[in-house]
């Protein structure tokens, strides 16, 4: 009885990725972000192949879509990265399941954990959606695999090997430098001289690929300085989406992506009185599963500080100057379900997180995000790209990112509301536009949030009428008129 049950615990082990992946390429997001409209365009029109914060990321998807060219099929080049994000999902199930049975998992705790990974909302989002953030993750994970066989081997082989993936990651996304730094660290701390060389000999390659890149990509000029700028991004985005500041409302909102990183926070206008009540039901099942995990667990000291807390901590932190941006903590469940695999607790709490992240994100995440087109970005496309310039005031990027994957170019009608000055320029015009920016800050919106007080007391003042039409019917568009004021 008992090695029945293993062989389908094992069986069930190999079987979810292989579902999740199937899932996922079954239920592609059709919202795609400013980003993934960019990424895609560099991919069909041929330029940014190689991006700062996200070095060696479109490479793959790249020879694929030529391969794909010479063999006379015209692949959509936002379809094939959407479909490659799934893929890259199993991939890192795979992974994980390696890494849990190498410490030695019991298979059905194992399996819980590969479920709400593979449910989270963080892994469920960029997993359905072309982003940059699933892959790095993956190949992060193979590092810790081969770190974890080291430890036990003392093979310096397989270090060099674990040393070489955490490296790889951060050329594919800057951010997995987070997950290097804390097993250099632990290296450090641990005494081990070998391995610490093998990180300091690994800094240099990154330097030398950032070096390569500068030289025969961007044309910077021959100099580690120049290849400095184009790691910090100066050269592509000066003072750009990712620089690090603390205001008020940091905490606030990195509070709320890291709640958005397990379960999916519906910032609806129009179907909320769909989406939260699965929401809040499956957070009462989440909730009552840590209890029972919580109640029962046993710490052991000497695994209470380890690498796998030392990254989420830092990754917690440096979300945090970064306004919250919940795409720093994409990787965060696979952290923090690794942290707390070593310790004892009832298997029975995994699954009922698992079952709550499902009854949540399922229908509020997978299904809505599949389903009901939110912005309406082609649509509005094409509705306002004949009218006179500047037909927009609009603070998504998603126009200039879809305009520039359509047709190579940015969008000259669509004017990002930067300062107050921008938006009395526009105003000048004296004939009514268009904005997205919302008078009432939406508390669960993040984007709302970024909106600074000035461009929404600019709104106020110049007396938003909303617009009444709807361009798709299930479109969650929230457009306004703004007309020369009479006042």
């Amino acid at each position: 009885m008992i090695n029945s049950q293993n062989k389908i615990a094992n069986l069930l082990q190999k079987a979810l990725p292989v579902l999740f992946t199937l899932l996922y390429l079954s239920f592609p997001s059709q919202n795609p972000t400013a980003d993934a409209y960019d990424y895609a365009a560099g991919l069909k029109w041929g330029f940014d192949l190689f991006e700062a914060h996200h070095l060696l990321h479109q490479l793959p998807v790249w020879f694929i879509y030529k391969a794909l060219q010479v063999t006379g099929f015209q692949a959509d080049a936002l379809e094939l990265s959407t479909s490659l994000s799934s893929i890259y999902l199993g991939g890192l199930l795979l992974i994980v399941a390696q890494i849990l049975r190498i410490k030695q998992v019991v298979s059905f705790q194992s399996i819980g954990i590969l479920l709400i990974l593979g449910l989270s909302a963080s892994i469920m989002r960029y997993s359905t959606i072309n982003e940059v953030y699933i892959l790095p993750i993956a190949i992060s994970s193979i590092g810790i695999l081969y770190f974890e066989k080291y430890n036990l081997s003392k093979n310096l082989g397989q270090g060099m090997v674990a040393v070489l993936a955490l490296t790889l990651a951060i050329l594919f996304h800057q951010i997995q430098i987070w997950w290097w730094v804390a097993i250099a660290l632990a290296c450090l701390f641990g005494m081990d001289r070998k391995m610490v060389v093998c990180f300091f000999g690994s800094a240099f390659l990154i330097v030398l690929a950032y070096h390569l890149i500068a030289i025969y990509y961007y044309n910077i000029p021959n100099s580690l300085w120049s290849s400095w700028l184009l790691f910090t991004d100066v050269y592509q985005k000066p003072g750009g989406t990712s620089a690090l500041s603390l205001t008020s409302s940091h905490l606030l909102l990195t509070a709320i992506s890291f709640i958005r990183t397990w379960i999916t926070i519906p910032v609806s206008e129009y179907y909320s009185i769909i989406l939260w009540p699965v929401v809040i039901l499956g957070s009462i099942i989440i909730g009552y599963g840590v209890f029972i995990g919580l109640k029962s667990l046993k710490f052991s000291p000497k695994f209470v500080f380890s690498w796998e807390l030392g990254t989420i901590l830092m990754l917690l932190v440096f979300s945090l100057f970064a306004m919250g941006n919940v795409e720093f903590l994409v990787g965060l469940p696979v952290l923090v379900l690794l942290y707390f695999s070593k310790f004892s607790y009832p298997n029975s709490s995994l699954y009922w997180i698992a079952g709550g992240l499902a009854i949540a994100n399922l229908p509020a995440l997978l299904a809505y995000q599949h389903i009901i087109n939110i912005s309406s970005t082609e649509e509005f496309y094409s509705y306002h790209k004949e009218e006179p310039r500047p037909a927009l005031l609009i603070r998504k990027p998603e126009m200039d990112a879809y305009s520039l994957y359509e047709t190579g170019k940015m969008a000259d009608w669509a004017i990002y509301p930067s300062s107050v000055k921008i938006c009395d320029s526009v105003a000048r015009l004296n004939r009514c536009f268009y904005t997205d920016i919302n008078p009432q800050k939406n508390a669960n919106s993040r984007a709302d949030w970024l909106v600074s007080p000035e461009i929404i007391q600019w709104v106020q003042k110049n007396k938003i009428n909303r617009d009444s039409y709807r361009l798709y019917l299930w479109s969650e568009l929230a457009v306004y008129r703004v007309c020369p004021n009479p006042l």
